[in-house]
C-alpha cells in the first residue's frame, strides 16, 4: 500500500527562518541565547559545536525566529541545502539565522518523521527539483510548503521514527567507534615523526633529508584533459577530488580518461601523488591494480627502494610536523598551492629501512581497523536508507 501524499504547508502551524544579527559576527557573545547557523544542520543531529551565541536582548528583537523543541529545521541556501534535524528538547531558548527554515508541525505530523523524510531519498528528490539547472540560490517558503510527504497515520508515523532512531543509535556507535580509531592513528603518527623529525635535527638518530633527494620526480604535473564516464576498460582519471583528507582514494564518482590521453601519466603501483592546489598537502599512496592515470594539479613522486619506502613517506603527510610545513609553505593568494619544487624541499626525518618497515607495520595495522570501522558505519547508513525508502512509501508497515 502506498501512503496518500498531502502538501508539507497544510501540515506545518509555522515554517519561517531568522536574520543574522546586525553586525554580523561581531555582535556574536562568547555565552548567551544560542544562535543556530547551516553548519550546525547536519544530516539528522543538531551540532553544537562552533555554535555561535547572541545576548538576550538581540534574541528579543528576532522573536519570530524563536526555536521550540521538537521544531524541525532545514537548511535552505548555500551547499549545505537539504541537511534537516530536529531540535532536541534539551537545547533550551535558541534562535536561528536566514539560511535556516524552521518548521512546526501540527496534530498530524510527527517531528522526527518529517526530518526523516526531509533527508530520504524522496525528500531529497523534492528539494531537486527547486535545484535544476545549477540554481543554488536556496529555497524559499512557498516551495518549502510545496513539498509533498508521505502520510500515514500519525501512530505509525512514530513507530517509523522510533525504528529509525534505533538505527541512527547504531550509526552513532559506530561513528564514535571510527573516531576513537581516528585519534588513535592520529596520535601514533603524530608521536613517531615528532620525535624522529627531533632525533634526526639533532643528530641522535637518522638524517633529515628532503624529497627530492629520497624521491624522483616523474613527470611532475598530471594530464590535464576532459574525462568521461568511468570505463574499466580505460585507465582511471585520479582527481584531487577523489583523494580524501587522509589520503584514501575514494571509490565513488570515478572516472576514466582514454589510454591515448594517458600515455606518459600512467601511475604504477607506489606512486605518491601530492595536491598542488585546491587541497594543497593532499597526499596519496597509489596502491591499485588497475590502470589509471593522474590529473593536472597533482604532482607525482617515486620513492628511491634504497632509500625509503612510499608507505613511510604516504604516512609522514599525515604526521602534524608534515601538516605545520603545509601550513608554513603554503601561498596565501587567492588560492593556497605548493608547486613541485617546494614540494622537493619537504624535510622528512630518514631511519635505515628496518625501522621504517616496523613503524609502518604498526601504522597499517592502525589504518586497517580505521577501514574497517568506516565500512562497518557506511553499512549501517546504506542499510538505513534502504530501510527508510521502504517505511517512508508504505512498501513496509509497522503496527503502530
Amino acid at each position: 500500500m502506498v501512503f496518500q501524499r498531502e502538501r508539507l504547508g497544510k501540515l506545518l502551524s509555522k515554517v519561517g527562518s531568522g536574520v543574522t544579527p546586525k553586525g554580523g559576527s561581531d555582535s556574536y557573545v562568547s555565552e548567551g541565547v544560542p544562535l543556530i547557523r547551516s553548519q550546525n544542520v547536519l544530516w539528522g543531529k543538531l551540532s553544537t559545536e562552533g555554535i555561535a551565541f547572541i545576548d538576550a536582548q538581540q534574541h528579543a528583537k528576532m522573536s519570530g525566529s524563536f526555536v521550540l523543541p521538537n521544531d524541525v529545521l532545514l537548511n535552505i541556501t548555500g551547499a549545505s541545502i537539504g541537511r534537516a534535524c530536529v531540535v532536541p528538547s534539551c537545547l533550551g531558548e535558541a534562535n536561528v539565522n536566514q539560511h535556516v527554515c524552521i518548521l512546526r508541525v501540527g496534530d498530524k505530523l510527527d517531528s522526527e518523521y518529517l526530518s526523516n523524510f526531509l533527508i530520504s531519498q524522496q525528500g531529497q528528490r523534492e528539494i531537486a527539483l527547486f535545484q535544476a539547472g545549477g540554481n543554488r540560490e536556496g529555497l524559499n517558503y512557498e516551495q518549502v510548503r510545496s513539498f509533498e510527504i508521505p502520510l500515514p497515520p500519525l501512530a505509525e508515523q512514530r513507530k517509523i521514527a522510533e525504528i529509525l532512531r534505533t538505527w541512527d543509535e547504531a550509526i552513532e556507535t559506530a561513528e564514535a567507534e571510527l573516531t576513537a580509531k581516528q585519534d588513535l592513528l592520529k596520535r601514533a603518527v603524530a608521536k613517531y615523526f615528532e620525535k624522529s623529525y627531533r632525533d634526526a635535527a639533532s643528530g641522535k638518530a637518522g638524517k633529515l633529508k628532503t624529497l627530492d633527494a629520497v624521491c624522483t620526480r616523474k613527470g611532475e604535473y598530471g594530464a590535464a584533459v576532459s574525462a568521461c564516464p568511468y570505463n574499466p576498460e580505460w585507465p582511471r582519471y585520479i582527481r584531487i577530488t577523489d583523494i580524501t583528507e587522509t589520503g584514501i582514494l575514494k571509490k565513488e564518482r570515478a572516472v576514466s580518461i582514454s589510454p591515448e590521453s594517458a600515455e606518459g601519466y600512467n601511475l604504477k603501483m607506489g606512486d605518491l601523488l601530492f595536491a598542488r592546489t585546491g587541497e594543497p598537502g593532499r597526499c596519496l599512496i597509489f596502491n591499485e591494480e588497475y590502470p589509471a592515470a593522474f590529473a593536472g594539479y597533482l604532482i607525482r613522486f617515486k620513492a628511491r627502494p634504497e632509500v625509503i619506502l612510499p608507505e613511510y613517506v604516504y604516512f609522514y603527510t599525515l604526521s602534524s610536523v608534515y601538516d605545520k610545513w603545509v601550513g608554513d609553505v603554503s601561498q596565501k593568494g587567492a588560492q593556497a598551492n605548493i608547486n613541485a619544487k617546494v614540494y622537493g624541499s619537504l624535510q622528512l626525518p630518514v631511519t635505515d629501512l628496518n625501522s621504517q618497515e616496523a613503524a609502518v607495520r604498526v601504522f597499517k595495522a592502525l589504518q586497517e581497523s580505521v577501514l574497517l570501522a568506516e565500512q562497518g558505519a557506511e553499512l549501517l547508513r546504506t542499510q538505513k536508507r534502504g530501510l527508510m525508502q521502504k517505511l517512508l512509501t508504505g512498501e513496509v508497515r509497522v503496527a503502530a
